[in-house]
């Protein structure tokens, strides 16, 4: 007889086996992959009887009244929040994505390129989540080339999927962690200072990697004590660069080739060097993915770029698109009191600088806590993600719930009992498999808004 069935009850919960995740299971890859397939179809269709001109001012058709700030009706988005930005009594006459969905439709018809800016923490290290975008988008819509780099891996573990990227002699600064009162981080957040002679970046494609770069651009600071930096390519040396004169808020060189396979932004010597970053891309009308991973950052540290510089590079890079995708840090320590009303001015401050452009906010991934044998969401990621939705949508950007497209509570757990394993053994971070399931879901849920878009045209 057992005479204590609470106190055995006790210590099975607290040193038992594990009841797994209450979540639901992880979307299955096949199942987002033919939705995916559906989708594109449809796309096809559209594609072939759309006007043969895309209006220059977004136009849409007569729709009951729409107020400013109220969510757009995508069929068949589940996780997906696109705003009203101008509502009225007609209808909305923009909605938060529509500046990247007219640019898509541009580019189908071959007359521009497409540009995607992904900054994320850790979720994207590796290239997860976004090389499965970045192939997908190229598929579609055509090969631009493969995007931004910063001047060196600020951390091993950041890759490329399509280049292989060394750098020696430099010097980094980020944003997360700024040291200087100018605080110029250009387009990735990082900048990279020459530390001595022989500095070097090189970019080789990799073996089988589907992307042909006719073009190089390498942005840089002036500064009076500048030196001058070479751009070659495969050993040719196609441009002289002096950076030595008065600061500015950027400058940017551009060399054209034919084809390529080693890119390199090699030091001159004497002066001192500010770059923040090299593109590669080709000028066919396609989409371009910058994967711009940030491990450790959080929103907030999008405030330590200087605002003037900031819209100032965006002028020169021309993304349609800006994607953040952070959280995941702020469930280790909380956000902090003015995490709000900064995050709140630099979205809106992008947004009004830089006429055009789309913004996407993508909450946290899943993060859980174990209590009495049972694996929960840790509360604060429910607190995070509904302040960074309510930013958002206020600043005028959409916001994508990754933790409800993982799957909702504890999911991660699910991700990781998987096979192959969507997570890694913390229960925090995702395996390359999970970052292209998160990514298959990320692009179904913007092609589907996408559809909505060109079928709603006049």
């Amino acid at each position: 007889m057992d005479l204590l069935p609470s106190v055995n009850f006790f210590f099975h919960r607290l040193f038992g086996p594990s009841r797994g995740s209450p979540g639901k299971e992880p979307p299955q890859i096949s199942a987002v992959t033919e939705d995916i397939t559906r989708l594109e179809k449809s796309i096809e269709v559209i594609t072939h009887i759309a006007p043969q001109k895309v209006p220059a001012k977004i136009l849409v058709k007569k729709l009951p009244p729409v107020s400013t700030g109220q969510l757009q009706n995508i069929p068949g988005a589940k996780y997906l929040a696109n705003p009203c930005l101008i509502g009225s009594s007609s209808g909305c006459g923009r909605w938060a994505l529509d500046f990247f969905y007219d640019s898509l439709a541009q580019t189908t018809q071959k007359k521009k390129i497409t540009r995607i800016g992904y900054f994320g923490d850790s979720i994207i290290a590796l290239d997860k989540v976004t090389s499965f975008i970045r192939t997908k988008f190229q598929e579609r819509f055509g090969n631009s080339g493969p995007g931004f780099f910063h001047m060196v891996p600020i951390w091993k573990w950041l890759k490329h999927r399509q280049i292989a990227l060394h750098g020696r002699e430099w010097e980094t600064e980020t944003m997360l962690f700024p040291k200087r009162k100018q605080r110029f981080y250009g387009y990735g957040g990082v900048l990279a200072r020459t530390i001595g002679p022989g500095a070097s970046t090189t970019m080789k494609i990799r073996s089988g990697a589907n992307t042909a770069p006719t073009r190089m651009v390498a942005f840089y600071i002036k500064n009076s004590e500048g030196g001058h930096f070479y751009m070659n390519v495969d050993g040719k040396r196609l441009a002289t660069v002096n950076t030595r004169g008065e600061k500015g808020l950027g400058s940017m060189h551009e060399v054209k080739f034919a084809h390529g396979t080693t890119f390199e932004i090699e030091a001159g010597k004497g002066g001192v060097l500010l770059l923040t970053g090299a593109v590669l891309e080709n000028e066919n009308p396609g989409v371009v993915v910058d994967s711009m991973s940030l491990t450790g950052g959080r929103l907030i540290h999008f405030s330590h770029n200087n605002p003037d510089h900031f819209a100032h590079i965006l002028s020169q890079r021309r993304p349609d698109l800006l994607i953040f995708h952070f959280g995941i840090n702020e469930a280790d320590t909380g956000i902090e009191p003015e995490y709000e009303a900064k995050v709140s001015a630099f979205l809106r401050g992008i947004l009004k600088r830089t006429p055009g452009l789309s913004c996407m906010v993508a909450g946290p991934s899943d993060k859980v806590t174990k209590k009495w044998g049972e694996y929960k969401t840790k509360q604060i990621i429910h607190y995070i993600i509904k302040v960074q939705r309510k930013i958002a949508l206020e600043s005028g950007c959409a916001f994508f719930n990754t933790w409800e497209a993982m799957g909702g509570e504890a999911s991660i757990v699910k991700w990781y009992e998987h096979r192959p394993r969507l997570a890694i053994g913390d229960l925090t971070h995702i395996t390359n498999a999970g970052g292209d399931l998160l990514g298959s879901v990320i692009y179904l849920e913007l092609m589907k808004g996408y559809v909505h878009f060109m079928e709603s045209r006049p």
